[in-house]
């Protein structure tokens, strides 16, 4: 997958609990929705597997907006619950934006709300074109020759 540098939110961040993105994206006013025309989506990257040894652990990927760029009063837009035996080292998580959605806000970014006894995980996230993810990507085990 592709990705711009200046469209990063977390970049190999290892988390412990509740942060908001190091970074959060400025649409250029009030009047401006990058959500509308090409579809866009936030792309998680698990770097790091998610704990989840006591069992309790939850991850949480947020999609916030707000007028601030510390994104201090955020607005929660989209929730996404992950299990936490899905979030593997190398697991790729896609977060489509709905179109419309971040009209009326300034600043965009992410929240991940992690909870239960351990959590932990380190992930990076970006936001990306949605004809820029590759989903037919497999990989097989050595030894298999594709035709």
């Amino acid at each position: 997958m592709y990705h711009d540098d200046q469209l990063t939110l977390f970049s190999a961040k290892a988390l412990t609990g509740t942060a908001l993105s190091d970074h959060s994206i400025d649409v250029g006013g009030t009047q401006n929705d990058p959500s509308i025309g090409e579809g866009l989506a936030v792309v998680f990257v698990v770097t790091v597997a998610a704990d989840h040894t006591t069992g309790d652990e939850t991850y949480e990927l947020d999609l916030v907006a707000d007028s601030n760029a510390d994104l201090s009063t955020a607005t929660v837009l989209l929730q996404r619950v992950i299990a936490a035996a899905k979030l593997i080292a190398g697991s790729v998580h896609v977060l489509p934006i709905p179109p419309g959605i971040l009209a009326g806000f300034e600043f965009f970014g992410i929240k991940a709300v992690l909870g239960g006894t351990t959590p932990t995980i380190t992930l990076t996230a970006y936001v990306t074109p949605m004809d820029m993810i590759q989903r037919d990507s497999v990989n097989f085990k050595s030894g298999f020759t594709i035709l």
